[in-house]
């Protein structure tokens, strides 16, 4: 059920262009430091710094390799690659060199972890 949602909103995202192009939206349940906190991460093709605004509050961060997400589908979670949140409804904003590459309102409940795959971006 939570697959099919889920791919009813990533189509919904491509039809209507909100999400970019080539981003996709996958979620895992984990410890996140705090149960009342979730977490946002971000994958790209290769590493990128990203400027990630969530409700209007700026984070450089690093995206993750798609090759490593690949993998097994984990990876080592820190301030540089993920965003703590708190569960609810939040608008995120991704920017690439100054250049908006997504944009979503994204739900997220308590100690979930959140990834958008972003795909190749330049």
């Amino acid at each position: 059920m939570k697959k099919k949602i889920l791919s009813v909103l990533a189509a919904a995202c491509a039809l209507f262009g909100a999400c970019g192009p080539l981003a996709s939206v996958s979620t895992a349940t984990s410890d996140t430091s705090s149960q009342d906190s979730s977490m946002l991460s971000f994958v790209t093709d290769s590493g990128t710094p990203l400027e990630v605004t969530v409700d209007d509050n700026f984070h450089a961060m690093s995206s993750i390799k798609t090759s490593s997400w690949q993998k097994n589908r984990d990876f080592k979670r820190d301030s540089r690659n993920a965003v703590v949140l708190p569960p609810g409804s939040h608008e995120v904003v991704v920017k690439l060199n100054g250049k908006q590459i997504y944009k979503s309102s994204v739900n997220v409940s308590a100690s979930e972890r959140k990834v958008i795959t972003l795909g190749d971006v330049k």
